[in-house]
């Protein structure tokens, strides 16, 4: 299927692979990373994450008050509750006296009091106010462990990535499966796809700041996220009949990447691990899948077969359409 990876779609710029795929025409744009031509595509970067702002802004009054699909009524009712919500957060955070909030409060006030941000944590919490505050606090930390500490109230942007990090991005190792006439599953939810391609190509600091950027810059800023949440979508395309050997993050990498993943504000709807049998990184995905907690395991399924099974699977039993996802 030729289809266009959102995360590319969202910054302008063609797609460097797809399914596995890598057409010798992308080659030479994914070389420019490397030579003269990096500034221009890093220029052409900056200025679509520029465009991308100003529609978070514009969108910003509206993702206040969306929650689930709901009658006017319904309407008046939960922007009371989110506003009582917003109140109670934001003293929580202060009565709580945290270092890392407090450097944020220093750094830019408006940024961690703006009811936009403070919103993503309670609908990914169902208004949970003391678990949103904790998420935020662990969100802050994390922020500042990967991206440093002078970036906790500021938007990280594509001049922060490395340009190993640039190659993540634009790789096809990450595809968004957008909601539209024929929503990515019944439920209109949208889909990310993880391919295994690049895994073990990359440390696990890179994934995780690539993560970053995918699951906060872009994905919570849609309004179908928020409101319904995500599909997470890990799917083995390696093919062992022909040899391909996947280089995999070890256990120990892959529970950090997991582990930090918790902080973003998302709520993950399902999470679907599908794997082919017969290699180790296989074999560590499973473990880490067992050793999750109860919770980080609830909406997780794990599928094994060919890929015939796999995307028959994801249709038939979990609705996940299969001619608008980025598998041939």
């Amino acid at each position: 299927m030729e289809s266009l990876s959102s995360t590319q779609q969202h910054l302008g710029l063609p797609r460097l692979g797809c399914a596995g795929s890598h057409p010798a025409n992308l080659r030479a744009l994914s070389f420019a990373l490397y030579g003269d031509q990096k500034a221009d595509i890093l220029a052409r970067m900056v200025e679509k994450q520029a465009e991308v702002k100003l529609f978070r802004q514009q969108q910003s009054k509206a993702l206040d008050n969306l929650y689930f699909s709901r009658s006017s009524k319904v309407d008046d009712e939960t922007a009371s509750i989110e506003n009582q919500c917003l109140s109670d957060f934001q003293r929580e955070a202060k009565q709580g006296k945290y270092p890392i909030y407090e450097l944020a409060l220093q750094q830019d006030r408006s940024y961690v009091e703006d009811p936009a941000f403070c919103l993503k944590f309670l609908r990914a919490n169902k208004y949970d106010v003391q678990i949103s505050v904790k998420q935020m606090i662990d969100f802050l930390r994390q922020k500042a462990i990967y991206f440093g500490a002078d970036t906790v109230a500021r938007d990280i942007t594509v001049e922060d990535l490395s340009t190993e990090e640039l190659q993540i991005l634009l790789s096809g190792q990450y595809y968004i499966q957008e909601t539209d006439a024929t929503a990515a599953d019944p439920n209109g939810r949208v889909a990310l796809y993880c391919f295994n391609t690049k895994f073990g190509q990359y440390t696990a600091e890179s994934q995780i700041r690539v993560n970053y950027y995918i699951w906060y810059n872009i994905l919570t800023s849609m309004p179908a996220v928020q409101t319904k949440g995500v599909v997470a979508i890990y799917y083995d395309l390696m093919n062992k009949a022909a040899g391909d050997i996947p280089a995999t993050l070890g256990l120990s990498s892959m529970r950090t990447v997991v582990d930090f993943m918790s902080c973003i504000p998302i709520k993950c709807a399902a999470t679907h691990l599908c794997l082919k049998p017969g290699d180790e990184g296989t074999l560590a995905l499973q473990n880490l899948f067992l050793g999750l907690p109860l919770k980080a395991k609830e909406g997780a399924h794990l599928h094994y077969g060919s890929d015939l099974e796999l995307q028959g699977r994801l249709q038939e039993v979990f609705g996940i359409l299969q001619d608008t996802s980025p598998i041939d």
